[in-house]
């Protein structure tokens, strides 16, 4: 397999707009079924590899799924009212993976319109990172999703401050964004971009603001309601402190 054009630690989280607009037979709706794969392929293939399944059926398992799901119309007739889209795809893929296992089908490559591809050694290399061999499979698919959120609104909120010239100073000031301690203090911080610690300390509430602006935009696109946002909010922060 080849490397599409996002790494595997750039995963980021999809939606059900995206999911909706997949829908359409138009060249529009086919780029929105091809970033939907793109972006789902690493967290079902981890999933898979976690569950002790080896790395090459993993692989072949995750491709023959989304070109089920793309010979099935699978996206174009998920709903909101299904419950959370990852949850449901989850389900899905569970499900296909058994399917696969007690008919014992030889998974076809290249037979579907769509053909999702990935670096293996980058999905191999993510799977080894952090400590965390005693998380459930489910678990981590769901981390996995919560942490390509974070890194969403984090390139949200980095490209922004670039476009206002601001992108050297978002760079140092972004640690303390998620982080309660740092080894560099507020003062140093300001010594090094010229600010006073009272100036750094704004600077930082002000970002901390607008991300929180950003997460709360892109959690209202996976759930069904502006209700949902906050229940949303409490269960990734569930999901982050286990």
């Amino acid at each position: 397999m080849t490397a599409v054009s996002s790494p595997a630690h750039q995963f980021a989280t999809t939606d059900w707009q995206t999911a909706m607009a997949a829908r359409s037979d138009t060249d529009s709706g086919s780029v929105a079924l091809s970033r939907l794969c793109e972006l789902y392929w690493y967290p079902l293939y981890g999933y898979l590899r976690r569950t002790g399944v080896d790395t090459h059926t993993a692989a072949d398992l995750t491709q023959g799924f989304f070109e089920h799901a793309i010979e099935t119309r699978f996206f174009q007739k998920a709903h909101k009212e299904s419950g959370r889209l990852r949850s449901l795809l989850l389900t899905s893929f569970r499900n296909f993976v058994l399917k696969q296992h007690r008919h014992e089908t030889a998974i076809k490559r290249g037979g579907a319109t769509t053909t999702v591809q990935w670096d293996l050694s980058e999905a191999e290399s993510r799977l080894l990172t952090g400590n965390v061999h005693q998380e459930t499979a489910e678990r981590l698919y769901e981390r996995d999703w919560v942490l390509g959120l974070i890194e969403r609104v984090l390139g949200q909120l980095r490209a922004e401050q670039m476009a206002a010239g601001l992108g050297a100073r978002f760079d140092q000031l972004s640690a303390h964004l998620m982080e309660k301690e740092s080894s560099i203090t507020h003062a140093d911080l300001g010594v090094q971009l010229g600010l006073t610690e009272g100036a750094v300390r704004i600077a930082i509430y002000r970002l901390r603001q607008r991300s929180q602006q950003l997460l709360r935009s892109e959690i209202l696109k996976v759930v069904s309601s502006p209700e949902e946002v906050t229940d949303e909010l409490r269960y990734m922060a569930g999901i982050l402190c286990q």
